[in-house]
């Protein structure tokens, strides 16, 4: 069963303008950066559903549009949310519940990847891939477990398992966390802040645009028409 509802469905196909651009990128850089939520795959109605269930043990009913005001906040960031009404419960305690819960909703439904990134990974040979994310590494590890991609990546950066990092700190120091400088790298995301954190860096980033941003990069994929990938570079798109 595939996710979906108010939240969207993850989409993705082919498009030539876009593998084009995207592969003319990969050819110049070392090291591939990759987020995860909304950039690797589009996590939001799980997240929402997850959200949703657990906040109802707070007394909580989570409507969409409410969650949308917190959406890519971290776990503990979302405990602020509900402290003045319900204490300040333990992070750790609202981590698990979420990484459980989201880790439970993946045995019954879907959860794809944007085929862009398969075609970035296919066309990455010799180069080293990494996923610098908010996300737990559980969640991340099932998820490019089952779609047969876990060997592709040198390492898998968890900022809700290291709290005391922000992306922009690996950003700065590249050599040190990735093996290369900002000019061999090029970032995917689609947060605007870390786009451009990224690119104040002197970072190439490649920004995923969805239904929930429209970001501004130095190559944009579109992923919000169904069926298609559309490269919105400064080339093609004047």
């Amino acid at each position: 069963m595939t996710s979906g509802g108010a939240f969207g469905d993850n989409v993705g196909g082919g498009n030539e303008i876009m593998n084009e651009r995207l592969n003319e990128v990969l050819e110049s850089k070392e090291v591939l950066i990759f987020d995860f939520d909304g950039t690797m795959t589009g996590t939001e109605h799980f997240n929402y559903l997850v959200h949703k269930k657990n906040w109802k043990k707070y007394g909580i009913d989570l409507t969409e549009d409410e969650y949308k005001k917190v959406m890519g906040k971290t776990v503990v960031d979302l405990k602020e949310r509900i402290k003045d009404d319900y204490g300040d419960i333990n992070a750790q305690v609202l981590i698990n519940e979420y990484v459980n819960g989201f880790l439970e909703l993946t045995k019954n439904e879907d959860l794809t990847m944007y085929p862009f990134v398969q075609q970035a990974l296919q066309n990455s040979d010799g180069k080293k891939i990494y996923i610098l994310s908010n996300q737990s590494t559980r969640i991340i590890d099932a998820c490019i477990e089952k779609w047969g991609i876990r060997d592709k990546f040198e390492k898998i950066i968890s900022l809700m398992d290291l709290k005391d990092l922000k992306k922009i700190d690996y950003y700065r120091d590249t050599e040190k966390y990735f093996g290369a400088p900002q000019a061999d790298c090029v970032l995917f995301e689609d947060t605007q802040k870390n786009i451009d954190d990224g690119m104040s860096c002197g970072i190439y980033t490649v920004a995923v645009k969805h239904q929930f941003n429209n970001p501004v990069a130095d190559l944009i994929i579109d992923v919000t028409s169904k069926g298609s990938e559309c490269c919105q570079c400064k080339c093609c798109h004047k």
